[in-house]
């Protein structure tokens, strides 16, 4: 027990007599000029220290520093960076020598403000000072060891092994776009860091954005060059989940790793993404940023696994019973809100050339493979010059243009499809297997509206669509004429084996304004029949209007047999309903009114024929 007692007593002895040395003949704010000169050396800024220096000895012996400040460029308000307290743990034996080596540095309660201003100014340019600064403080460290000779007052050497740093506020705002966010650092830490080398960095973090709740962590190297001009990450690796109601499924998980710079002084940044992945989607890619000019420049490329979207929809089951809920809830006479035009202004914050390779894209039942994007961006233009990819065994090739003008949005588009086959995508798009085939088909257009209410009342677009060697399900037209046929004749009418219209080729033109779509020129080729139809497709209603006239050119029963008396009548078959489940109906009406007509004719010859014989000719 004696040990133990005079062991303890020892300890607080030393202790006191550190405490009176530290404080007595080592005064810390004998420095403080020299580390304000410093910091103005190597950043260009001012640096404040509200507090004076004071040394801590419990838990460890360190130097505190309190109510820290470090100046942002001419023109803006706020200070670009505040620390309420610092601690530098020290060692203690380089003291004796007049020497301050500093094994970790802790930060707590810092707010950082990161601000763009709209002439592209940014509180972080100048950051690593500029040569005449440097020079002048290097001059005025000359005349001060000319002047004061006193051991001791000067700062021998400085190192950092370590920096720990907690409760950190970084605040960020883009005049030009007018987004500001907020983000919270729990706890940063950098092992055996110093200028020029590799140290180890690992963080936590978390933020709230649009009420969803962020929480991320992260391990890797930084590299922070002697100039403080170049900062670098390597190896970092980052997770990240999401939460919150607005998120598909409540949660997003993130997974990446990364190597990126920042050159303050060339403005550049570039990035290389070994590893970007969302859940089940895997990507990875590059990108290179220049900061430099007024707009800055974008080169990115990323090339992403299989992207399934069908999990990140809403469940339709929940979107019945909200819409139910809604329509409780609401007034039958309340009217709906009106959508608004997105704001392209942010087209005109960055210039861009952006690459986008995708392996395949699942929608529900939708599958599609090998897409590719290449599209730039430059002074308020975004240019997609190229958008395709393969579904069904055939292509989707696309290009568009879009710009604000006059502050109104403004696009144009081309789309060509081709080879592809109908049914299994309009079964898995729509369920629905009303037509067979392999498509071309051509769409070009231009608008001037992206409100989702006004879109298709401000487009106008034209284009043409061929279906060859396929069928139109759900109707046999053919029998559909027998029977008309049986009813006339007053014979049975014959049941349907299967409803189901063949042709070799069905083609039409058409053109789209304010919704509707207006169908020209339809003409289908079949074995038995000719058909050239007009009418409308209304988009908005998704409903269709459409009546076909049907010319038969061999029997009904087959092209071997005899030649059918109902042969060159031309018979109205009309289309209408909605458009997932039409109806097709013959006009009878019509159809005796043909074969009158066409009898009439034969009337005619006869008495034709009568008249010549008696004459003579």
């Amino acid at each position: 027990m004696k040990v133990i007692k005079w062991g303890l007593i020892t300890l607080l002895a030393l202790i006191v007599c550190l405490a009176l040395y530290l404080t007595f003949l080592f005064d810390l704010n004998d420095y403080k000029p020299e580390l304000v000169s410093l910091v103005k050396e190597q950043t260009g800024r001012e640096l404040k220290i509200e507090k004076d220096l004071k040394w801590t000895v419990y838990p460890s012996l360190g130097i505190e520093i309190e109510q820290l400040s470090l100046s942002a460029p001419k023109g803006f308000k706020n200070q670009m960076l505040a620390v309420t307290k610092a601690v530098a743990e020290v060692k203690f034996l380089p003291l004796l020598s007049k020497q301050v080596e500093i094994s970790r540095l802790n930060f707590d309660g810092i707010t950082f403000n990161l601000i763009t201003k709209k002439d592209g100014k940014s509180s972080l340019d100048g950051l690593g000072g500029s040569a005449s600064e440097k020079s002048a403080v290097n001059k005025n460290k000359v005349d001060d060891k000319a002047t004061d000779e006193t051991p001791g007052q000067m700062l021998n050497a400085l190192h950092i092994n370590g920096i720990s740093i907690t409760d950190v506020t970084v605040n960020m705002r883009d005049d030009n776009t007018n987004v500001a966010n907020q983000f919270n650092i729990k706890k940063l830490n950098l092992d055996d860091f110093d200028l020029d080398k590799d140290s180890k960095l690992t963080f936590e973090l978390q933020a709230d954005v649009n009420e969803n709740q962020i929480t991320s962590s992260g391990s890797g190297v930084i590299n922070i060059n002697q100039s403080l001009s170049t900062f670098a990450l390597k190896s970092l690796e980052v997770e990240t989940n999401i939460n919150g109601a607005s998120i598909p499924n409540g949660k997003i998980e993130n997974r990446v790793q990364l190597d990126a710079q920042v050159d303050t002084k060339a403005k550049t940044a570039t990035l290389k993404l070994n590893a970007f992945d969302i859940d089940a989607i895997k990507s990875s890619g590059k990108a290179q940023v220049n900061f430099g000019k007024k707009v800055p420049y974008l080169n990115a490329s990323l090339n992403v696994g299989v992207v399934n979207i069908t999990p990140y929809l809403p469940k339709e089951k929940e979107d019945k019973e909200t819409s139910e809920q809604s329509a409780a809830t609401t007034p039958s006479d309340a009217k709906k809100l009106p959508g608004s035009e997105p704001d392209l202004g942010a087209l005109k914050t960055v210039n861009a050339d952006i690459s986008l390779k995708i392996k395949a894209i699942q929608f529900k039942k939708i599958k599609t493979n090998d897409w590719n994007l290449e599209s730039s961006l430059k002074d308020g233009v975004l240019n997609v010059k190229d958008f395709s990819g393969h579904l069904y065994k055939g292509k989707l090739a696309s290009s568009a243009r879009l710009l604000a003008k006059n502050g109104k949005p403004e696009y144009q588009f081309k789309t060509r499809l081709s080879s592809v086959q109908v049914q299994p995508l309009l079964k898995d798009a729509v369920n629905s297997e009303i037509l067979a085939g392999t498509t071309l088909f051509n769409l070009s257009g231009h608008g001037t509206s992206l409100n989702p209410d006004k879109i298709l009342e401000n487009l106008i677009a034209q284009g043409n669509a061929e279906f060859t060697d396929g069928a139109i399900y759900g109707v046999n037209i053919p029998l559909m004429i027998r029977n008309a046929k049986a009813k006339f004749k007053g014979e049975a009418i014959e049941e349907a084996k299967q409803k189901k219209t063949d042709f070799t080729r069905l083609g039409t033109k058409f053109k789209i304004v304010k919704g509707v779509v207006k169908l020209d020129d339809t003409e289908m080729a079949s074995p038995l029949l000719r058909l050239k139809g007009e009418g409308d497709v209304n988009l908005v209603k998704k409903t269709i209007d459409y009546l076909l006239q049907t010319e038969i050119v061999a029997s009904l029963k087959g092209q071997k047999s005899k030649k059918d008396d109902l042969s060159g009548i031309k018979i109205p078959l009309r289309i209408s309903g909605e458009m997932t489940n039409p109806k097709f109906s013959i006009d009878t009406k019509a159809l005796l009114d043909e074969k009158i007509d066409q009898e009439k004719e034969k009337l005619k010859d006869k008495l034709k024929d009568k008249l010549f014989k008696k004459f003579g000719f």
